[in-house]
């Protein structure tokens, strides 16, 4: 059965550029010219993607995809606007309303890719060896519940003072976000959750609520625990380094719907050694012992799945965005997999080698050298750079 895809814009122009486009795509095209046509087409009809227009009248891009969220979850959502900078639009990333966007005008090409690239992806992550397999663990873990209130205070446009007020309640998760901002912005020092929180911006501290609630999840014994020290360590790590890459080597600041892809790229490790304790830990000892055959290799063979799949597949059931998403499965392979965050994924790669490497030096994480070159920088300037960022 084909694809069906739905492009929303009140300018008739815009829709039929769109559908020349990709008439010729194995895909089936619909219109709608406004939000309340959209929603009355998929009321009729099944859709795999909508792909809406910002500033509309009536009703706006992020208000219909609200709307599309709530009542249709497994349909993919994009936005495609004209402006980078809008409230609106970073306010869709953060409810999750929109799993990425797109800036018009377009790049006939490019677009045809991304969106031939997110159909692969959902491909992979329904692929039925890895849905029997998820579907065979004990449980996975539902958004904790402080990250579902921050969510709907954020919806709400809730200030600073509140969200700060919110993440004071729970210790751990306080103390997180304050390491991560003292040690991400080494020129301020901060014990205040208001200033971490103004520092770290809303995306971040969203996903170092969700991230530390389950790092610090309490069921189990001392070696889950003691691998959960290790994975955070790592993942803070990898997330400063992705951060500082991107400002001191790329010379960009990364973008909200994506600055916390360190963070979490490696969060499937978590969940196996969740689920499977001490064994997730031998293989681990096990990969570091041998080399190869790789982790990823490992995992399959004992548990049926990787942890950039589970990682992957529980990243996207929680409707964290696409960049994200991305990064945690095809980290490991940032060159060769139908990737459309190629640049954040390269980065990721290297924040998860360097991270490993300082955290670690026993790890046998592999270094994919093409990389350098397809970002444009120098090894060099890399190592230079881990070197200069502390653990801790």
């Amino acid at each position: 059965m084909k694809r069906r895809i739905l492009f929303v814009d009140d300018e008739q122009a815009i829709l039929r550029s769109l559908y020349r486009l990709f008439r010729e795509r194995d895909y089936e095209i619909n219109l709608a010219e406004s939000g309340k046509e959209a929603l009355e087409f998929l009321e009729q009809h099944e859709v795999d993607l909508v792909v809406s227009d910002m500033r509309m009248p009536s009703m706006s891009g992020h208000q219909l995809l609200l709307k599309v969220k709530e009542k249709y979850p497994d349909t993919m959502r994009l936005i495609l606007s004209g402006y980078a900078q809008e409230q609106e639009l970073f306010r869709s990333l953060l409810d999750g309303s929109s799993k990425m966007y797109l800036l018009k005008p377009w790049d006939n090409e490019m677009l045809l890719q991304i969106v031939d690239h997110i159909f692969k992806l959902q491909d992979l992550l329904r692929e039925r060896r890895l849905l029997d397999r998820i579907e065979s663990m004990d449980n996975l873990p539902t958004l904790p519940g402080i990250y579902r209130q921050l969510c709907t205070m954020l919806e709400e446009e809730a200030d600073i003072k509140q969200i700060a007020g919110l993440i004071n309640r729970d210790q751990a998760i306080a103390a997180k976000v304050l390491q991560l901002a003292n040690s991400a912005f080494c020129s301020v020092k901060t014990g205040s959750a208001q200033q971490a929180v103004s520092f770290l911006g809303l995306s971040i501290v969203k996903n170092i609520v969700m991230a530390s609630s389950i790092f610090d999840e309490k069921n189990g014994g001392k070696v889950q625990a003691s691998i959960r020290e290790i994975l955070w360590r790592h993942s803070s790590m990898a997330n400063r380094l992705l951060l500082t890459m991107s400002e001191e080597l790329l010379h960009k600041k990364m973008p909200d719907d994506r600055a916390s892809a360190g963070l979490l790229h490696d969060i499937g490790k978590v969940l196996l050694a969740k689920q499977f304790g001490a064994r997730f830990a031998e293989v681990m000892l096990q990969s570091e012992q041998l080399g190869m055959p790789s982790l990823e290799a490992l995992e399959r063979e004992a548990f049926g799945v990787s942890h950039q799949e589970l990682g992957a597949y529980l990243l996207n059931w929680w409707q964290l965005p696409y960049p994200i998403v991305e990064a945690a499965l095809f980290s490991h392979d940032p060159l060769n997999a139908p990737v459309v965050h190629r640049e954040l994924v390269c980065l990721t790669h290297l924040a998860n080698y360097y991270s490993w490497k300082k955290v670690r030096p026993s790890s046998k994480a592999k270094l994919e050298e093409g990389v350098f070159a397809a970002l444009g920088i120098a090894k060099e300037d890399c190592e230079i750079l881990a070197k200069q960022l502390k653990d801790g």
